[in-house]
C-alpha cells in the first residue's frame, strides 16, 4: 500500500510500504479520508515525529477484512474510527476517566509507534469503530474525531444555553467548538480569528467572526472563553476577555512554556478548566454528523491527494488555508 511516512528530515514522503496484517481480534480498514489537525502541525514543529511513522488520527473509511475474533463488523461497513483504545484498567479509566487514559499511548494511532491513517490501509480494534449513519458520506466521516473534541470541550465548560461564549481560533478545533456550542443551543457566541479566509468560512457556516482586534475593541465580557488556538499568549487575552467569576477552557496544545500572571486571573476568579480528547463524546460526534447538526458540505469542500500531503500541512500551518483539509488516500 502506499503511506505518507516521516523521512529523516521530518518531511512526509509518500512511499510503498508493507500491507498491515490485522490479528485476529482486528479489523482491516479502507483509509478513505484522513484529516489533518492543529495537534499533527504542533507534533512536526516539537520534533516529536520519527523517521518511519505514520501520522494521521483522524480517520473514516470501510471495512475490508474481519478477524476471526471479532463479532458485529463486517466487509462493506462504513466507519469512523477513534484513534486510541483506552486499557480500562488504569486509575484514570477506573475513575471514568478514558481521555486520560495512562495507557493510551501504546494503542494510539498515528501519534506514535502505530500507524496512522494517512495511508491506503489501518488496522484498529473493534472497540475503535463507530458505524456511520447512511446519510453520511464515508469521507466525511473523518470529522467525527475533531468533533469530538469540540463536544468534549463545551461538556467540560458546563454552560447553559444564555451563556455567552468565545472561542479564540478559528482552526479545526475552533470550528467544532462552536459548532458543539450550537449544538448545545447557545447563540451568543463570537469566534476570535486572524485569517481573513478562515473568517469567511466561519460566516458562511453563520458564526460571527471578528479579528483578534476587534474583539478586544468589542469591550464584551463573555461567561466563557475557549482557547483553541494552542498559541502561549492566547492565555493572556482569555483572561482579559472572560467575566469575572466566568470560565476559561483550554483546548488548544501549548507545549512551550507561557507567561501568565497568576493575579489577573486570582483578581476575577477565574475559573480555570482543561480539556483533552473526547471524554464519552464520540458517539455524540457520529449522531451530530447524521442529524443536520453539521455542514458536512462545507467542511469536506477541501480535499486532497495523498501525494500533496506535504503541501496540505504547509497551506494549514501558513492558516491561509480552511479549518479543514481531508487527504483522500484512495
Amino acid at each position: 500500500m502506499r503511506a505518507a511516512v516521516v523521512d529523516e528530515n521530518s518531511a512526509l514522503s509518500v512511499r510503498e510500504v508493507a500491507n498491515p496484517e490485522p490479528t485476529e481480534d482486528q479489523v482491516l480498514v479502507a483509509v478513505a479520508a484522513c484529516g489533518i489537525c492543529g495537534s499533527d502541525i504542533h507534533m512536526r514543529r516539537s520534533g516529536l515525529v520519527f523517521p518511519g511513522m505514520v501520522m494521521g488520527h483522524a480517520l473514516s473509511g470501510v471495512v475490508v477484512a474481519v478477524g476471526d475474533a471479532v463479532h458485529g463488523w463486517r466487509e462493506g461497513d462504513a466507519v469512523t474510527v477513534m484513534p486510541y483504545l483506552p486499557c480500562g484498567a488504569c486509575a484514570a479509566c477506573t475513575r471514568g476517566l478514558p481521555q486520560v487514559c495512562s495507557n493510551q499511548v501504546r494503542t494510539a494511532m498515528g501519534v506514535g509507534p502505530r500507524p496512522g491513517g494517512l495511508a491506503e490501509l489501518a488496522t484498529v480494534w473493534p472497540g475503535q469503530l463507530f458505524e456511520l449513519p447512511e446519510n453520511v458520506p464515508v469521507e466525511a466521516g473523518a470529522l467525527a474525531e475533531p468533533l469530538a473534541v469540540g463536544l468534549h470541550g463545551v461538556e467540560r465548560a458546563d454552560l447553559t444555553p444564555s451563556d455567552r461564549a468565545v472561542v479564540l481560533g478559528g482552526g479545526s478545533i475552533g470550528v467544532m467548538t462552536a459548532l458543539a456550542l450550537r449544538a448545545a443551543g447557545l447563540r451568543d457566541l463570537v469566534v476570535s480569528e486572524p485569517s481573513g479566509p478562515r473568517r469567511e468560512i466561519l460566516e458562511d457556516l453563520g458564526f460571527e467572526a471578528v479579528a483578534p482586534a476587534d474583539l478586544t475593541r468589542r469591550g464584551d465580557q463573555p461567561d466563557v472563553v475557549f482557547d483553541t488556538t494552542g498559541v502561549g499568549a492566547a492565555l493572556s487575552e482569555a483572561a482579559t476577555l472572560v467575566r469575572p467569576g466566568g470560565t476559561v477552557v483550554l483546548m488548544g496544545l501549548v507545549e512551550h512554556p507561557a507567561e501568565i500572571v497568576p493575579a489577573r486571573w486570582l483578581l476575577k476568579e477565574i475559573d480555570v478548566r482543561t480539556s483533552l480528547a473526547y471524554g464519552d463524546c464520540f458517539p455524540d460526534a457520529v449522531a451530530a454528523l447524521g442529524d443536520g447538526r453539521v455542514d458536512i458540505e462545507t467542511l469536506t469542500a477541501t480535499c486532497m491527494r495523498l501525494d500533496e500531503t506535504e503541501e496540505a500541512f504547509r497551506r494549514l500551518a501558513s492558516a491561509q488555508a480552511p479549518p479543514k483539509i481531508l487527504i483522500l488516500p484512495r
